[in-house]
């Protein structure tokens, strides 16, 4: 490939993700409950009231993490339990707040719901995280991005791809203070997000999730269980997603700088999307695009 042959990857979709990585042992967890946990199969099952207490860096208060937010509750032998699926995702709902940095917010919310059960913190169980959770930024497109790299970058591709650039099209509130860890990864992978009035849009929640790993007794790693926030993003305007949309359509039928062009789609949340990326489909077949999904 020479200087003037130009190649790109486009990515939409699979918006960036802030993991918050939970390590727990069963050891930890029983000290709390003692033997009131039930494993069956894929499925753990702690007594309404367990909340996870951690420490964040770069955070200097608390954070509480209730899964009765994201989890479904269940009645078992006359006891409500909440239930987590090994290697499942459960994301947060609208009656509780799956992360909270104040411990009498979360019995106020609790108490709420379930009076009979919390009625104050003595009747919550909290599970103190030990070491420091560390804050990772993930997102289906991260990986892809990572393994494309790599694998560009390699001594025996990399002559042949001086022309390669990516993008990848998100929208994001750049005032938030996640922003830099955001900017730093697209940044030392050399992809392009566009200007900041393009992704800026205000109060717009970022996507996080709680990833905890639980080791068992012997030591091994059990499948993650992933909690995930509930985000906001109706606040984007129809317009400014229109507008996005039309101008990747444009580029695609009229953009002359770039001979080869290759969109990936994944993960899709805002329904809105979905029908303007069927008219997109249709454009980026009939500019010969190579379309992955």
């Amino acid at each position: 490939m020479s200087t003037v042959d130009r190649s790109r990857f486009v990515f939409l979709g699979g918006i960036p993700v802030f993991d918050y990585m939970i390590a727990l042992s069963l050891a930890d967890i029983c000290k709390v409950v003692g033997n009131d946990i039930i494993m069956i199969d894929d499925k753990i099952l702690l007594p309404l009231g367990t909340v996870f207490v951690c420490r964040v860096e770069s955070l200097d208060d608390l954070i509480y993490i209730n899964p009765m937010a994201a989890c479904d509750i269940q009645k078992v032998n006359d006891k409500y339990y909440y239930t987590m699926t090994l290697g499942g995702k459960h994301s947060e709902q609208s009656t509780l707040s799956l992360r909270l940095v104040e411990l009498e917010g979360l019995v106020n919310e609790l108490n709420q719901v379930y009076p009979e059960i919390v009625r104050d913190e003595n009747d919550l169980k909290l599970i103190v995280v030990e070491n420091i959770v560390q804050i990772q930024l993930g997102g289906n497109n991260r990986n892809l991005i990572e393994a494309i790299s790599a694998l560009y970058d390699s001594p025996e591709l990399q002559p042949d791809c001086l022309g390669l650039e990516c993008e990848h099209l998100f929208f994001f509130d750049v005032k938030n203070p996640k922003f830099k860890l955001l900017k730093k990864f697209y940044q030392d992978f050399r992809v392009t997000i566009g200007d900041i009035p393009e992704i800026h849009i205000e109060n717009l929640v970022p996507r996080i999730s709680y990833v905890v790993t639980i080791k068992d007794d012997s030591g091994k790693s059990l499948d993650r269980i992933v909690l995930s926030n509930q985000t906001n993003e109706e606040v984007i305007p129809i317009e400014r997603l229109a507008q996005r949309y039309f101008d990747l359509e444009y580029k695609l039928r009229k953009d002359s700088d770039f001979v080869s062009t290759n969109l990936i789609i994944n993960s899709l949340t805002n329904p809105e999307e979905l029908r303007l990326v069927c008219r997109l489909l249709h454009t980026a077949y009939a500019s010969a695009v190579t379309t992955f999904l």
